[in-house]
């Protein structure tokens, strides 16, 4: 999950370049304007400034937690989603594994159902 991790930290770091860019905007703007007291432009700029790191971080991880074409870009090779077909020998018998693994907002989902060389449904199977 090295791919996971590195694209968040990415995230944050643009987020946070964002955040520092918008706050010398500010500062730039509101100071020149004398009426106001420095110290309320600077309290309502860093109140303001974490709401907008915390929201904008907030989005970036709903939107990768909803977008499976995002997670599929993001983890390349090791995007384990969709559905899965094996085979496996037990003891000399073909047996035939279908599953479906899904990525949920409570975690990961696979379902299963195994066959054997008839096309008979020998198991099924959830996991979370």
């Amino acid at each position: 999950m090295n791919k996971l991790k590195n694209f968040r930290h990415a995230v944050q770091s643009l987020i946070v370049f964002g955040v520092f860019w918008l706050e010398k905007s500010i500062e730039y703007n509101f100071l020149e304007n004398k009426k106001t007291p420095p110290a309320i432009i600077w309290i309502v700029a860093a109140v303001g400034l974490m709401a907008l790191l915390w929201t904008a971080e907030w989005l970036v991880n709903r939107w990768f937690d909803y977008s499976q074409k995002l997670r599929r870009l993001v983890l390349g090779d090791d995007f384990i989603e969709g559905t899965w077909f094996n085979k496996v020998k037990l003891s000399g018998q073909a047996l035939y594994g279908l599953l479906h693994i899904e990525v949920r907002e409570d975690g990961v989902m696979v379902h299963g159902a195994q066959y054997d060389e008839n096309c008979k449904l020998t198991a099924t199977w959830e996991s979370r």
